[in-house]
């Protein structure tokens, strides 16, 4: 069933198929007016829906007017850590109460789930977004940067530790062992949720998951580190050409401190040159102090600024 909420002539409701078409072009509009480098897809759009979260006919919301999309929200899931959600609202309808019905949408949807907060990211360029959450109760609660290098100069080498060796994933054979080692590497971080074998199997059969990409290190058997680094997961642009995403960078607590997340990193970068990247994005947790050295060290710079505003929408009693 679809639920509408209208005021002045705007209706809230969940996304349907035949929306794909106008809400990416919202999505553009939206990143051109805000100086977003991002162009949306319909391949990256379809391909967020991996859980119960991210199926766009039960979760994405549209806001429309004469049957035009002026708002889209869309809502991820952390398992057993948080529900994300991302807002694009038309320049011309952000000082109106579209924003605000969007959001009050994706608070009541995410209220059908175990998690207790909902968490939205907000870019410098996107003030209006802040002011709109900040009046809904939501508060600002950890800080994020997205960290560019440049892959047109020289690289320093990647030198592998001794006692370790590295190689690339295997189709259908790594999925398991892939997934236990996420689940350990990232288990402090802040934000990150369990990472399920479904939705591991899920992002290694993308059309542009390229096992070559995707690096472990191995010492005595066992897998202790690992870069997962992806070409065409969002269309971005930089100056020297194409811009990579380098989406995971861990290494078991045991052994870090020993060069080896510095090794996987100059890995990527290497293979993501020698594709003819003009450079590479990641992004690190604003109080990680040792990532964003490492990152400084083999020249990655602060690119954009992203601040999450979170709001907690069930009580921990009323959990359940």
């Amino acid at each position: 069933m679809v639920s509408k909420a209208t005021v002045e002539g705007i209706a809230i409701r969940t996304f349907k198929p035949a929306d794909l078409k106008p809400v990416l072009e919202l999505m553009n509009t939206c990143y051109r007016a805000d100086g977003i480098q991002l162009r949306a897809t319909a391949e990256t759009f379809m391909a967020q829906a991996r859980d119960a979260a991210e199926q766009p006919e039960r979760h994405y919301q549209v806001a429309e007017t004469d049957g035009q999309p002026v708002a889209f929200s869309d809502l991820m899931r952390e398992a057993g850590t948080r529900l994300v959600s991302r807002v694009w609202i038309h320049p011309d309808w952000r000082s109106g109460d579209v924003g605000r019905l969007l959001v009050k949408r994706c608070l009541e949807q995410a209220s059908s789930f175990d998690e207790q907060v909902l968490d939205i990211p907000v870019r410098p360029a996107q003030q209006y977004q802040a002011v709109l959450l900040e009046g809904m109760g939501f508060r600002h609660v950890r800080t994020w940067w997205v960290m560019r290098v440049d892959l047109t100069q020289d690289l320093p080498l990647a030198k592998i530790p001794l006692g370790f060796s590295f190689r690339t994933a295997v189709s259908g054979q790594d999925d398991e062992m892939l997934a236990a080692l996420m689940n350990d590497v990232f288990s402090e971080h802040w934000g990150e949720g369990e990472h399920s074998l479904e939705q591991i199997r899920h992002d290694l059969a993308l059309p542009w998951f390229d096992p070559r990409l995707l690096a472990f290190a191995e010492t005595e058997g066992q897998t202790v580190g690992y870069v997962w680094s992806w070409v065409g997961l969002e269309q971005r642009a930089s100056p020297g050409g194409a811009c990579a995403h380098i989406g995971d960078l861990g290494v078991r607590a045991a052994y870090r401190r020993r060069g080896l997340g510095r090794a996987l990193l100059m890995r990527a970068l290497a293979d993501l040159k020698a594709r003819g990247m003009g450079a590479a994005e990641l992004e690190v947790d604003g109080p990680n102090a040792n990532a964003k050295h490492l990152y400084e060290s083999v020249g990655f710079k602060e690119h954009v600024e992203l601040r999450w505003y979170r709001k907690q929408f069930r009580s921990e009693a009323g959990a359940g």
